[in-house]
C-alpha cells in the first residue's frame, strides 16, 4: 500500500498542471506592462522578477538569469534552462516561458505542486512590486505569504484651535470626505488668522480630492497637471477663483511617510507661494494607476501616468523637498532659531516625523511671525 501511494504521489508530481487561463492572466500583465506603463518598458523587467518570486513559496527554488537564458534551481541543483524569447518583446511568448519554469519548479517542489492555484497570484504580485514599487497586483486569492504592508493607519481627520486663532488640522488620508471635512472645518472657525495642514504619514489616495483641496487656497492659477506615456496626453488642472482663507498664512507638514496626492497638495501650494512646507523631505510617489480586472478576477493597477506640480517638477522619485527643515543635525531645538537658519538648508532627509511636537512649534512660531494685524 505504501509503495502505491509513493507512485501515486510521483505520478501528481510529474503532472503538474498548466492551467490555460493562468497563461491568459500572464499574457494579459505582460502586455500591459509593455503597452500602458507610463515609461517603455520591457516584459522581462517583470517577467525575470516575478518567477525568481517562486522562492517566496518554496524557498529552495531559485531562477538564474544570465541575459539570454533562465535556469531553474532546486537544493542548488539545475533543473532545466530556457532560452528567452527571441522577439523579447511577445508577451505570449513570455507567458509562455514562465508556465514553463513553473511547471519545471513544480517538479521539484511538493510545496509548489501544493499551491498550484496561487503561484501566479503570488509571483505576480512579488514581481510587479519589483518592476514599479507605485504599481500593485490584487490577487483574487488570499497570499500564502503577502509582501509586507508598511505604514499605520491614521485618523482620517482632526482638527483643533491653537492659540492666537491658529486652526491645525490634520489629514491622515486623501479621500472623498477630506475636501468637505476640511472646508467645513474651516468655516467653523471665521476668527481663525492661519493654518497649519498636517500631512505628515498621509499616504494619498484620492488624486481629484487633492486637486480640489489646492484650488480652495488658490484664487486661479494651475494647481498640477498629468501626462501619460503618449506625448500628447498632457491634461491641466487648474484652481477657481476665490481662496476660502483670504490669503490666511498657510503652513503645511510633511514627512518621508506623505505621498502621492498628499505631496501633489503640499508641493502646489508650496510652488505657487500659498504656503510654507515645513519637516521632512517627502516619499515622491506623484504617479496614477489604472486599475484592470484580469480574467482569473484579480486586478492590477500599474502606473499609466505622472504627476506634474505647476513649475512643471515630476514628483515621483523627487518628492517635496520642504522650505524648513525640522530632521538633521539640528544645532537647537528653538523654533526661532530653526526658522532663521531655514534659507541656508540645502539637503533635508526623508525621515518618518509621526506627531512630533517641534514641526507643530515651528509652524505655529512661523504663523505668529507672519499672521497680519
Amino acid at each position: 500500500m505504501k509503495k502505491l501511494v509513493c507512485l501515486t504521489f510521483l505520478s501528481l508530481l510529474k503532472a503538474a498542471p498548466v492551467y490555460a487561463g493562468d497563461t491568459e492572466v500572464l499574457e494579459q500583465v505582460y502586455q500591459l506592462v509593455r503597452d500602458e506603463y507610463v515609461l517603455p518598458a520591457k516584459i522581462e523587467q517583470l517577467a525575470v522578477p516575478s518567477l525568481k518570486a517562486l522562492k517566496e513559496i518554496d524557498s529552495r527554488i531559485r531562477v538564474g538569469d544570465d541575459g539570454g537564458r533562465l535556469s531553474l534551481y532546486a537544493n542548488g541543483r539545475l533543473q532545466t534552462t530556457q532560452r528567452k524569447p527571441e522577439n523579447r518583446q511577445d508577451a505570449k511568448a513570455w507567458a509562455a516561458l514562465t508556465q514553463k519554469l513553473i511547471k519545471a519548479a513544480q517538479k521539484a517542489s511538493p510545496e509548489l505542486m501544493r499551491k498550484d492555484f496561487e503561484i501566479v497570484d503570488t509571483i505576480l504580485a512579488y514581481g510587479i512590486k519589483d518592476f514599479d514599487v507605485d504599481s500593485t497586483y490584487y490577487p483574487d486569492l488570499e497570499l500564502s505569504r503577502s509582501p509586507a504592508s508598511s505604514g499605520k493607519v491614521l485618523r482620517a481627520y482632526s482638527e483643533r484651535v491653537m492659540d492666537n486663532g491658529i486652526l491645525y488640522v490634520r489629514l491622515g488620508a486623501m479621500n472623498k470626505f477630506s475636501r468637505e471635512a476640511l472646508a467645513t472645518g474651516i468655516r467653523k472657525y471665521p476668527a481663525v488668522k492661519g493654518l497649519i495642514l498636517d500631512l505628515r504619514g498621509n499616504p494619498g489616495g484620492a488624486f481629484k480630492q487633492a486637486v480640489e483641496i489646492a484650488g480652495m487656497f488658490l484664487d486661479g492659477g494651475i494647481v498640477a497637471s498629468v501626462q501619460g506615456k503618449e506625448d500628447d496626453s498632457v491634461e491641466i488642472y487648474d484652481a477657481p477663483d476665490g481662496d476660502i482663507l483670504g490669503d490666511k498664512p498657510i503652513v503645511i507638514l510633511i514627512d518621508g511617510k506623505t505621498a502621492s496626492s498628499a505631496e501633489v497638495l503640499a508641493g502646489t501650494l508650496q510652488e505657487q507661494s500659498r504656503a510654507v512646507v515645513v519637516g521632512a523631505r517627502s516619499y515622491g510617489k506623484g504617479s496614477v494607476q489604472k486599475l484592470t480586472e484580469l480574467p482569473n478576477h484579480s486586478r492590477l493597477a500599474l502606473t499609466n501616468a505622472l504627476v506634474f506640480l505647476p513649475s512643471g517638477k515630476k514628483v515621483a522619485g523627487e518628492g517635496i523637498m520642504p522650505d524648513i527643515c525640522t530632521v538633521g543635525e539640528l544645532e537647537t531645538t528653538d523654533p526661532e532659531k530653526i526658522i532663521q537658519r531655514h534659507k541656508k538648508t540645502a539637503i533635508c532627509v526623508r525621515q518618518e516625523r509621526g506627531s512630533s511636537d517641534l514641526d507643530v512649534d515651528v509652524a505655529h512660531t512661523y504663523l505668529q511671525q507672519n499672521i497680519k494685524n
